[in-house]
């Protein structure tokens, strides 16, 4: 998931706060089915509450933005790690010709 998808889904999760109690309910378990929420434990149980369909939902998009971070940190590294190695190569290239 990219992190306009993330932030998207955070903002759904807002709006569908704001709807009345007695209507939100559904939209709460499409949005948890949308963002890959577990509601596992609250079909268990027959019943899930809205606090705890909320908790998953975030529980979710904060898995979710860890996972890009991550990628980004990977991604960076492997930048990094380039450009030390050319940093590298140039000072040795200069210490050649210092030498010389």
């Amino acid at each position: 998931m990219k992190r306009k998808d993330i932030e998207r889904y955070r903002q759904e999760l807002i709006e569908v706060l704001k709807i009345i109690e007695s209507e939100r309910g559904s939209s709460l378990r499409k949005l948890a089915n949308e963002v890959g929420a577990s509601l596992v434990m609250a079909y268990e149980v027959g019943y899930a509450g809205e606090g705890e369909i909320v908790h998953n939902i975030e529980q979710a998009l904060r898995t979710e933005t860890m996972i890009d971070m991550c990628k980004i940190a990977n991604r960076n590294f492997v930048i990094a790690l380039i450009a030390t190695i050319i940093a590298l190569g140039s000072a040795v290239a200069l210490w050649v010709a210092v030498c010389k």
